[in-house]
Parts: C-alpha cells; structure tokens; sequence
C-alpha cells in the first residue's frame, strides 16, 4: 500500500424518496491496499459500492478515480477505466463453460470486443488471458465444465476470476464469502490476498474475524454515515463500532 489515492467519495450521498441511505460519505482507497467496508444489515455497504461503480445515480457528492471524476459515468464506462466489481450474487452464464465464462469477460478489454461476427478462435489473445486467469485461480482442469455445474464455492471464486480478466487496477468485492462454507473461506482468503499483490481491493463482507484478518484499512459505515475509520486494531477498539456493529461487546 502506498500513499496515492486511487479511489475517492467526496460528500457522496444518496436519497430514496424521503429515505436517505448514504449521508455525506467521505473515503479514500489508497493504491495497493484491501480496503474493507463493513456495518450492520442497512448501513448502506451495497449502495455505496453501486454509487462509486455508477450503478446508481449520487443526490449529492462526487466519485474521483484516479484524479477524474466519474460521478456521472455509466457502469460500462467505469470498467474500462480499469475499476471491476463482483456481486452478492453469483453472474456467472450458467450454460457457458467455466473458461467461455472468463474469456468472454477478456474480450471485453480488446479493441475488438463488440465485433460479434468475429469467429471466437481468432480471440487469441482472450482465450490465453482467459486460461493464465484459470490457472492463477485454480479452475484450470475445470475449464470445459458447464458453470451450472460447478458448486457454490467454485462459482465464487470463478465471480472473481471474471471480474480479474478485465485487468483492473481497482476491485470491489460484494460480499465474496456470502453462502460460503467455513472450508472454502481460506481458499476466498487466500485468492484476495493473491490479488492485491497486483491491484487495489475494496471488500464488503460481514466476517469480522476475516476482514480484520486481511484488511490494512477498515471503514465502518452505520445507517448511512462514516462512524470510524482505521487498521483493523483501532476500529476493534472503537466504541462506536462495538456498539453499532459488534452489539456492545
């Protein structure tokens, strides 16, 4: 982790009707880092994460990426400035094979990519990034299944894998270990780790001992607003946190 700031919420707010569910949110994602995002249900986690993705429209406040401001930029657009994300839920192509799945994610980043007569075997480039992605993930030898075939845990982390053959440089990571069995957590853990010796990693997920196991900053968020911010020890330690995300203890 470094001291550049590759991610920024300036004021960033959001309202629902009367409801406000984001209130004037300040953040820094520094380069390099897994940057962790947690709180109770209803703090406001996924509409944070679908405001800085352009997934939704802000009331008020700014998303700075890189120095550009890419408050009013469309999801598309946001990718191929190099920022990917996953879902709570699993967006694999269930009847695509595990590696057409992530080729088709590699074909995204080429000059070509909306040339959709263009005969899939001359994507050569998209089929050895699809397969280095496989390998560096270890779903290599299942690379001809058929997604809908795959277990709960490997669709996770093939989610991941496909957010990974855009190249980001930034990730956002919605809850990664959500369904999962105790037994696949390392493996989750492992390849989060993995991937930020490479880019930066922003991480929702409601496992304390793990976040604060892999993060080197956390931003605790409670109905809507920022209510501590620090290394895992210090937002521990944090009162407020105890109380709002820890249940006092």
């Amino acid at each position: 982790m470094d001291d550049q700031v590759v991610l920024e919420a300036r004021g960033l707010s959001k309202n629902f009707g009367a409801l406000q569910v984001i209130n004037d949110v300040n953040l820094q994602v520094r380069r390099g880092a897994i940057h962790s995002i947690i709180g109770p249900n209803g703090a406001g986690k996924t509409t944070l994460f679908n405001l800085l993705t352009g997934f939704l429209k802000a009331s008020s406040g700014r998303v700075i990426y890189q120095g550009k401001d890419i408050t009013d930029l469309p999801p598309f657009k946001v990718a191929r400035m190099g920022m990917a994300r996953s879902f709570q839920i699993t967006s694999v192509f269930p009847e695509l094979t595990v590696h057409e799945n992530v080729r088709v994610s590699a074909q995204a980043t080429q000059a070509h990519h909306y040339n959709f007569m263009m005969n899939y075997k001359r994507l050569k480039q998209a089929e050895t990034k699809a397969d280095a992605v496989l390998a560096s993930i270890g779903l290599y030898e299942q690379r001809d299944q058929l997604c809908k075939n795959l277990s709960y845990g490997d669709r996770r982390v093939l989610d991941i894998g496909i957010s990974q053959a855009t190249e980001p440089q930034l990730v956002l990571l919605d809850e990664p270990l959500a369904g999962l069995q105790a037994a696949d957590h390392e493996r989750l853990v492992g390849l989060i780790e993995d991937m930020a010796h490479s880019m930066t990693v922003v991480l929702i997920d409601h496992n304390i001992d793990i976040v604060t196991s892999v993060s080197h900053v956390i931003t605790v968020l409670n109905q809507g607003q920022v209510i501590a911010e620090g290394t895992p020890e210090e937002v521990k330690g944090n009162p407020k946190v105890q109380e709002a995300y820890l249940g006092g203890v």
